[in-house]
């Protein structure tokens, strides 16, 4: 998906639906089209993982509950405007979280620690450290700063 992003004309009207939708609209993109096509995808995507999960795991109504909370929050704490690649390293991260809080903690504890993640995200106050990553990501650092 990120080949075709960056490679096709498709990609391109993508991702400039997503950077600037009324600029898109005014450069003559079809902008509630491309809005149609990303949902259509991103349905084809979701169908081919349910599958997928349906052979591997047994089937129950609420099966894709935790998967989709844990999206979420990958979505809040990587951001939605930011690159696949940085939605990818904070699923990774929250994935590997996860996991590795099984070694210490009973297995229904694991959501609670992602929880605890997402809330300490939200507690920390903001620091030189994070204030810094916010202007490197607006690409408004001063040459000389940093």
């Amino acid at each position: 998906m990120a080949v075709v992003l960056r490679a096709t004309p498709v990609g391109r009207a993508v991702r400039a639906t997503r950077g600037n939708p009324a600029l898109a609209r005014i450069m003559g993109l079809p902008v509630e089209r491309i809005h149609v096509l990303v949902f259509a995808a991103g349905s084809v995507l979701a169908g081919v993982a349910a599958i997928v999960a349906g052979m591997r795991f047994a089937v129950t109504p609420d099966m894709g509950t935790r998967p989709v909370v844990f999206a979420f929050v990958v979505a809040f704490l990587g951001g939605t405007a930011r690159s696949p690649l940085a939605v990818g390293a904070a699923g990774l991260g929250l994935g590997l979280v996860e996991s590795l809080s099984r070694i210490w903690l009973p297995a229904q504890w694991s959501a609670l620690v992602v929880f605890v993640v997402l809330f300490g995200y939200l507690c920390v106050p903001d620091t030189p450290l994070r204030d810094l990553l916010r202007r490197l990501r607006a690409g408004a650092v001063p040459a000389g700063e940093g």
